[in-house]
């Protein structure tokens, strides 16, 4: 096996020794350099996306108790109207808000936003569920996730449901992707593409972008 690249050894080897020892250094250190910047950038949008992503999770939880707290007697006493009028108020004036679900406490759905019942059960004529996270109704805690969708990283929340007697089942609720994450992970692509177009040549088919320099002229 090691016969088979010796040669290729060889061959760089006085490759290597056609360049001056400037040469040598400068190259060097533009490698040093640019692992350093890169390991500096990667370090500082991760450092950027866990914060906003714990932030998500703070914001999330508390709002969730928050809607739970004003619903849960209006849930308590079947009163659908007030609580549609309540959550449509509430969702078209949070705008980091996705969704509003409510569920019993076997993961039915019985009113939603953008969705609710009447819309849930003519489609097809099949009753929509949620898979509710195991141990939530026990445990009587929000529970918080995270999920990948084509905009970013949602947090849906959920939040169990009761009027100190009874389960009313639970509320679900998704807050948009945080911006700061968004922007952070545009970051992180454009600086790995711009890297890529670096080595490659923006002609390549790998290289997800176009350089300046390489732009058409009139």
């Amino acid at each position: 096996m090691l016969n088979l690249f010796k040669p290729l050894f060889e061959t760089l080897k006085i490759w290597w020794a056609e360049f001056t020892l400037q040469t040598k250094l400068l190259a060097g250190a533009t490698i040093v350099v640019s692992i350093v910047m890169s390991g500096l950038t990667f370090w500082a949008v991760n450092s950027i996306q866990e914060n906003a992503q714990a932030n998500d999770t703070r914001f999330g939880r508390d709002l969730g108790l928050l809607l739970a707290a004003n619903v849960t007697q209006t849930i308590a006493d079947n009163d659908r109207e007030e609580l549609a009028r309540f959550t449509s108020q509430f969702y078209a004036s949070t705008s980091s808000v996705r969704y509003i679900i409510y569920a019993d406490h076997e993961g039915e759905i019985f009113f939603g936003i953008p969705y609710s019942e009447p819309t849930v059960k003519d489609s097809l004529s099949i009753q929509r569920r949620i898979q509710l996270p195991e141990n939530l109704m026990q445990s009587g805690l929000p529970f918080v996730r995270q999920h990948e969708s084509p905009g970013g990283q949602v947090t849906d929340v959920f939040v169990p449901l009761h009027d100190g007697v009874h389960n009313l089942g639970v509320m679900a609720i998704g807050i948009n992707p945080n911006p700061t994450v968004v922007a952070s992970s545009n970051l992180t692509r454009d600086v790995t593409n711009s890297r890529l177009c670096l080595h490659l040549g923006a002609g390549d088919p790998r290289c997800g972008l176009q350089c300046p320099h390489d732009h058409p002229t009139d």
